[in-house]
């Protein structure tokens, strides 16, 4: 949603795979097009790096998610200390059920605000922009998102 600076200061390296980048190469017309052009610009530069697809993905997975959904679980299940970052709700749920690490949008801001990359106003405002930029949460998830800032 036009974040990528959040995950420049403070994620680590972001690794993505051939499948998520293939998802990102959209057709001209796709409303997403602008979005998606500015993250494939970005992952020749660092915290960013592309990913061959060699890990095998979890059977559970085929079928019910995309290619780059069952990519990015594929890769986050090869070492234990990876976190996927998604706001797919079918992709989220799989993942914790096989025991990773997951976090969203919401999640990274409230992390770098944790982290001091973001005060407490600015992460509000951030959220607030994500929201009107048609970033989907419940309710419940936004409301608990703002009661950790700090």
């Amino acid at each position: 949603m036009g974040r990528l600076d959040l995950l420049r200061s403070g994620a680590g390296e972001v690794l993505v795979p051939r499948a998520v980048v293939e998802e990102l190469s959209l057709a001209e017309g796709h409303p997403k097009k602008v979005i998606c052009d500015a993250i494939l610009g970005a992952l020749d530069s660092p915290p960013f790096r592309r990913l061959p697809s060699n890990s095998s993905e979890p059977p559970e997975a085929r079928g019910s998610l995309g290619k780059g959904e069952r990519a990015a679980i594929a890769e986050a299940l090869v070492a234990p200390n990876r976190v996927l970052l998604t706001d797919d709700g079918a992709a989220r749920l799989l993942a914790i059920r096989l025991g990773v690490e997951v976090h969203g949008t919401l999640g990274v801001v409230v992390i770098s605000n944790h982290a001091g990359i973001l005060s407490k106003s600015r992460a509000e405002l951030v959220i607030s922009q994500l929201l009107h930029e048609g970033l989907r949460a419940s309710s419940d998830v936004v409301v608990r998102c703002l009661e950790f800032l700090q």
